[in-house]
Formats: C-alpha cells, sequence, structure tokens
C-alpha cells in the first residue's frame, strides 16, 4: 500500500512538471510575439512604391540604425529603426527638392536646394532639431554624428550644434575658409580651401588629433 501511493505521487510530480514546462514555453512564445510586434512597429521599412525601377539614387548615407537615400530628383528615401522618427521623412519635406543627407546615430539631416537644413529624429541634446544660427544662411553641407551635427554655409564658415562637449567650433577655423566637414561619433573634421586638415572633439583614441603626417600634406577631402 505505501509503495503505490509513493508511485502515485511521484506520477504526480511528473504531471505537474510536464504542465510547468508546456506553460513555460507558452509564456515565451506569447513574449517573442511581443518583442517581434514592437520591433516591426519601431522600424521603418522602404515603402513598395519607392522600389519603382528607373529610380536612379545618387547619395546614401548609414546611420546608427537607420538609412537615408537621394534620388535624382531629390526626393528622400528613408528606411530602418524609427524608434524616434529618424526613418521617417518629415511631411514638410514631402515636395521639396533635397540636395544632401546625412545620417546621425539617431537623428537625420537633409539639405534642400534653397541651402536649408532639415533636421528630425532623436533629440536628447537637440541635435534632431535645426538652431536659429542656422535659419538665416545658406548652408551648403551637412554632417550628422552621435549628440552632435556640423554644418558648412556657403561662405565656408562652419557651425555645430547638439552635445556641447563635441559641438564647439574650435578658434582656429573661425578665420578660415572650410571646403568639407564631417561629423563623427563624438569628434569632428573639418578641411579648409589650401587642403589643411582641422580635427577636435572628444580624443580618447587620438581621433581629434591631426596625425602628423597629414600635418606638411594637402587633404582633399575628409
Amino acid at each position: 500500500m505505501y509503495s503505490s501511493d509513493v508511485q502515485k505521487s511521484e506520477l504526480k510530480i511528473q504531471v505537474l512538471n510536464r504542465v510547468l514546462v508546456v506553460a513555460s514555453l507558452l509564456v515565451v512564445a506569447a513574449c517573442s510575439g511581443a518583442d517581434e510586434s514592437e520591433s516591426r512597429q519601431r522600424n521603418a521599412a522602404l515603402p513598395v512604391a519607392n522600389k519603382r525601377v528607373g529610380v536612379i539614387i545618387k547619395s546614401v548615407s548609414a546611420g546608427g540604425e537607420h538609412s537615408l537615400a537621394l534620388d535624382e530628383n531629390g526626393q528622400l528615401y528613408a528606411w530602418g529603426n524609427n524608434r524616434d522618427d529618424q526613418a521617417t521623412v518629415p511631411a514638410l519635406l514631402k515636395g521639396v527638392k533635397v540636395v544632401a543627407v546625412s545620417a546621425g546615430a539617431g537623428q537625420s539631416l537633409a539639405l534642400d536646394e534653397k541651402g536649408r537644413v532639415h533636421a528630425w529624429g532623436r533629440n536628447t541634446t537637440d541635435q534632431g532639431v535645426v538652431p536659429e544660427s542656422l535659419k538665416s544662411v545658406k548652408v551648403a553641407a551637412v554632417s550628422a554624428g552621435l549628440f552632435h551635427n556640423v554644418a558648412l554655409d556657403e561662405k565656408g564658415r562652419v557651425y555645430t550644434w547638439g552635445n556641447t562637449a563635441h559641438a564647439t567650433v574650435p578658434a582656429p577655423l573661425k578665420d578660415v575658409n572650410v571646403v568639407a566637414v564631417s561629423a563623427g561619433w563624438a569628434h569632428s573634421l573639418a578641411l579648409d580651401e589650401k587642403g589643411r586638415l582641422y580635427a577636435w572633439g572628444n580624443d580618447n583614441n587620438g581621433q581629434a588629433t591631426v596625425p602628423a603626417p597629414l600635418k606638411d600634406v594637402k587633404v582633399v577631402a575628409v
């Protein structure tokens, strides 16, 4: 009798364990489905209508987890991580001819044919909005970094905004004619008309220090 009761108890335990395993699997499956649904909501795919044959893309820019492309007609395309709307083309840009784009870590920049800068997406340090200083000048180039951006106007002047630790224009650049700029994760580069290279920002790996071999040569692009 005692042996029979023990066997029955062991059988009940085995059945209970199997029930718990099945329940755990169902919970995991439900969570995975929720994660997948959330992922779909925050990610933006390139609309099917924009995948038409005959579109000629003239420039592209890859950001942290999103991408931008610009076709020959000045139409902008965006796709990828859209948690901060960085992969959604703003309504204000619909019908506007864009001439340059730059994707940052979580923000996006576009430059239209009239030299106006457009910014959208992540805005933790004001990197996703256009500063007042740029609204009254004609901009020639833009570059988006991690938490800061760099712009260049038609007169060769450099503008930065966003994280102030990495977005302050160095004094030597205020009296030279700059022809190109580039924003890194936490540092920036500029090139003047004489081919001289400038670097500033976070320098933990020497990335914001111009290396000796480049100080005596004429640089043509950054």
